[in-house]
């Protein structure tokens, strides 16, 4: 299997929820690798105060299990999104070090973890970008 066919089975085109287009990859980095992955292809983690769009991200892989990131950050003001936007909607659990990220689990709950573990993610772009994104998950590799 070529690194070009290995890329595409490491990212799934998953489709459009509301303005927003997301991409689920499987190509497990730990948190500050996704998060750079994610800008390269002028995308973000995906996540926001939304619990409408958190129930959509759980079964973006078509139900099955999967752990991922999610584009939210411990500061010592609280957690705070890749927008900017302080959460107010979607109860976020409590953590023990600013290390810690926030990761969507298999169980559909959301977890506070050390950014360092290895996970799937979500990429959010406003418009379509996964030629882009299967390129460089082939470099990646």
């Amino acid at each position: 299997m070529t690194d070009d066919e290995r890329a595409k089975n490491d990212v799934s085109f998953t489709g459009l929820h509301g303005e927003y287009r997301y991409q689920l990859v499987r190509l497990p980095l730990n948190w500050g690798q996704a998060r750079r992955f994610a800008a390269d292809t002028d995308g973000r983690l995906a996540g926001g105060d939304d619990v409408g769009l958190l129930r959509w991200l759980a079964k973006i892989d078509g139900g099955h299990p999967v752990s991922m990131w999610l584009g939210a950050r411990r500061t010592e003001d609280g957690w705070l999104w890749e927008d900017g936007q302080s959460p107010k909607d979607v109860p976020l659990p409590e953590v023990e070090s600013l290390h810690q990220r926030l990761l969507l689990t298999g169980d559909d709950d959301l977890a506070a973890v050390d950014s360092e573990e290895r996970h799937a993610f979500v990429i959010e772009w406003v418009d379509e970008k996964q030629d882009e994104v299967e390129s460089a998950v082939a470099e990646a590799r």
